[in-house]
C-alpha cells in the first residue's frame, strides 16, 4: 500500500477498524441489551420503533436492499416539476445500444454533433462487465482500497483542490464548511461499505471516489472490460480514457460542475439522478475561478428540493434557468455527457457507478494553447514589461476570438470597438466569478498596471493573435466563450504572480489592467 501522508483530522480506517471494532462491539451489545430490558426501543404498547428500526433496516441484507433499487419505479416528470418549485423538467433521451448500431449512430457523433445533448443508453457493452454484477456485498470482499473518502453531515460534496495557486479558508469560501466533508485516506472497500451500512437517512452521507489505474484498484479495473467499443478517440494517446469508480450513499450530491472530458457514466449498482444544464447556461451558474480550489464547480448552493431558492441579490442570473435535464439511472444504464455540460448528481439510493472520460477535442486545443500561453515573454523580463505584453496580448485576442458573438462585438476593427468587445466580456466575467467571492469589490491591485504604450508590441503579436485566435474559433461560441475565460484567468493568475501578488488579486488585475470601464461606479455591463 502506499505511503500517504495523513493531515490533521484525517483518520486511517484500515489501522482503526481493527484496533477498535472488537471493544466497540462488545460495549455496544451490553448497551443495546440494558436498552432493550428497560424498554427504551419501544413505546408504551412495546410495538417497538425509534432507532431501533434504523438499526435493523440499516443492517439488512444487502442483496435485498439491491432488488429494491432495481425495481423502483422511474419518476414523473410532471411530479419532478411540482416538486422543485415549478422548475421546468426535461428528460433526457433514452435509447437502445442495438438501435445505434442499427443506424450506424457512433458513440463519437454523440459528442461532437452541432446539438450534442446527453443521452441515456440502454444495454450495450457495459451489461457485459463484471463490474455490471457489482455489489456492496461483492465489493467489500475485494482488495480495493479507496485513496480518499469524504463524509459529512451534509449531503452536498465540493471536490477540493488543495494544490491550487488561491489560498482559500474553506470556512471563509463563501461556503459553509461543511459542504466539503472529512476526509479519510486508504480506506479498504470492506470497511467502506461496513461504514455505509451504519448510516441512516438524515444521519451523514459518504463520498467515495478512485481510479481505476491505482494500483490498489486493480482488483475492481479487472472487471471493467471491454472497454474498447466504448472508445470515442481510438489510438490517440492525448484522449486515452480514464475510468474512476464512484460510491456514494443514499442522498450524497455532487452540486453543479463541470467537466472538460467527455463522460460515459455507467451506472453498476443502485440509482442516481442528474440534473444537468448546457453549455450555454454558463454565465447564469457563477462557476469559480480557475485557481480556487473549487474550480469548474458552480458558487450556488443549490438543492434539487428548493428549487431556485437562493439569494437574488448574491446570484441574481441564476434566476434566469428555465429548464433543466434530468436523467434517472439505474443499473444497466449509460450517461452519455458532453464535456462543458453541467451536472448536479444525486445518488437516490446507495450507489456504485463507473465512468469513462476522454479529453475533448476543444480542451486538447486549449491545453496546446496554454503549453506556449504568453509568446514573446522571456523568463527574464522584469514584471512590468511582463504586465505590458498582457495588456496588448489579452485584449487583441478576447475581441478577435468574440468577433461576431453579441452586440458589443461586432465592431472590433477599431479600438473603441475592441475596447468596448473587453469591457463588457471581461466585467461580466468578474460579476460572476470573482465578485461572489469578494476577490473583487472592484479595487485596484496592489501593484500597478505600466502606463508604457508597449511600442512595437501590437505589430509583432499579430501573428499570434491570429493563430490562437483561429484556434478558440474553430470552436462553438457557448464552449469557446467559457475556454476563452479559462484562459483569460490563467494568464491573468500568470501576471499576478510575476507582479508578486497572488491570484487573489487576478480580478483586480483584470479590471484595472485589462478592462477600461469596470472601475467605473456606474458601470452595469454584465456580459
Amino acid at each position: 500500500m502506499r505511503a500517504r501522508p495523513t493531515r490533521a483530522g484525517q483518520g486511517d480506517w484500515s489501522s482503526r477498524a481493527l484496533r477498535v471494532r472488537s471493544v466497540t462491539m462488545g460495549i455496544f451489545i451490553a448497551v443495546l441489551s440494558i436498552f432493550i430490558a428497560v424498554g427504551v426501543f419501544g413505546g408504551s404498547d412495546g410495538g417497538g420503533g425509534g432507532w431501533m428500526q434504523v438499526l435493523v433496516s440499516g443492517l439488512a441484507d444487502l442483496t435485498s436492499l439491491g432488488d429494491a433499487f432495481m425495481t423502483a419505479p422511474l419518476p414523473d416528470h410532471a411530479a419532478l416539476a411540482a416538486q422543485y418549485g415549478g422548475l421546468n423538467t426535461v428528460a433526457v433521451r433514452r435509447v437502445e445500444w442495438n438501435e445505434l448500431k442499427s443506424n450506424r449512430t457512433s458513440l463519437k457523433s454523440l459528442f461532437e454533433k452541432a446539438d450534442a445533448g446527453p443521452v441515456i443508453v440502454v444495454g450495450g457493452p457495459a451489461t457485459l462487465w463484471p463490474a455490471s454484477q457489482w455489489t456492496p456485498d461483492r465489493l467489500k470482499q475485494t482488495a480495493a482500497i479507496f485513496p480518499s473518502v469524504r463524509l459529512s453531515k451534509t449531503p452536498a460534496f465540493r471536490y477540493w483542490d488543495d494544490t491550487k495557486l488561491m489560498e482559500v479558508d474553506e470556512t471563509q469560501a463563501g461556503l459553509s464548511s461543511a459542504v466539503y466533508g472529512k476526509e479519510v485516506v486508504d480506506v479498504p472497500a470492506s470497511d467502506l461499505f461496513f461504514r455505509m451500512l451504519q448510516l441512516a437517512d438524515g444521519i451523514g452521507h459518504i463520498y467515495a471516489s478512485a481510479d481505476l489505474d491505482l494500483p490498489d484498484m486493480q482488483s475492481l479495473r479487472r472487471d471493467v472490460r471491454p472497454i474498447a467499443p466504448l472508445n470515442i478517440f481510438p489510438g490517440t494517446p492525448s484522449t486515452k480514457q480514464r475510468q474512476f469508480v464512484w460510491v456514494a450513499s443514499k442522498g450524497a450530491t455532487a452540486p453543479f460542475h463541470y467537466d472538460t472530458s467527455h463522460n460515459m457514466y455507467v451506472q453498476t449498482f443502485g440509482r442516481k439522478r442528474f440534473f444537468l444544464l448546457p453549455p450555454k447556461e454558463h454565465d447564469n451558474l457563477y462557476i469559480h475561478p480557475v485557481a480556487h480550489p473549487a474550480d469548474r464547480q458552480s458558487q450556488v448552493e443549490w438543492m434539487p428540493t428548493d428549487g431556485w431558492q437562493n439569494d437574488p441579490t448574491r446570484f441574481p442570473l441564476f434566476f434566469n434557468v428555465e429548464t433543466v435535464h434530468v436523467a434517472d439511472l439505474a443499473a444497466g444504464e449509460m450517461l452519455v455527457l458532453p464535456a462543458l455540460w453541467f451536472h448536479h448528481v444525486q445518488a437516490t439510493s446507495l450507489s456504485i457507478s463507473v465512468n469513462l472520460w476522454q479529453l475533448s477535442k476543444e480542451a486538447t486545443t486549449l491545453e496546446g494553447i496554454l503549453a506556449d500561453a504568453l509568446p514573446l515573454w522571456r523568463k527574464s523580463w522584469p514584471p512590468d514589461k511582463t504586465l505590458v505584453l498582457l495588456q496588448h496580448f489579452l485584449p487583441a485576442v478576447i475581441a478577435a476570438a468574440l468577433d461576431g458573438t453579441s452586440a458589443s462585438c461586432r465592431e472590433v476593427d477599431t479600438p473603441t470597438g475592441i475596447q468596448s468587445c473587453v469591457d463588457t466580456y471581461v466585467n461580466g466575467l468578474l460579476e460572476r466569478q470573482y465578485q461572489p467571492l469578494g476577490l473583487y469589490m472592484p479595487q485596484r491591485p496592489s501593484f500597478s498596471c505600466s502606463a508604457s504604450t508597449g511600442r512595437g508590441l501590437d505589430a509583432a503579436l499579430e501573428q499570434p493573435v491570429r493563430d490562437i485566435t483561429a484556434k478558440f474559433r474553430a470552436m462553438a461560441v457557448d464552449l469557446r466563450r467559457i475556454y476563452l475565460g479559462v484562459w483569460l484567468m490563467h494568464l491573468g493568475d500568470f501576471g499576478v504572480i510575476e507582479a508578486g501578488a497572488t491570484p487573489s488579486e487576478t480580478g483586480s488585475f483584470l479590471g484595472s489592467c485589462i478592462c477600461a470601464t469596470c472601475l467605473d461606479s456606474d458601470n452595469d455591463k454584465t456580459g
